[in-house]
């Protein structure tokens, strides 16, 4: 992947190397959202 990625030629044609690789999520996704989570102390 790396060796494709740096010899790609655009950063378009380089995300969509990785993008075969990797599953690009939003940034602002919560993790904890979908999750009961609890905690004893």
């Amino acid at each position: 992947m790396t060796d494709r990625i740096t010899s790609s030629k655009s950063y378009e044609e380089a995300l969509s190397i990785m993008y075969e690789y990797i599953e690009p999520v939003d940034q602002s996704y919560d993790i904890y959202n979908d999750y009961d989570i609890d905690i004893d102390i």
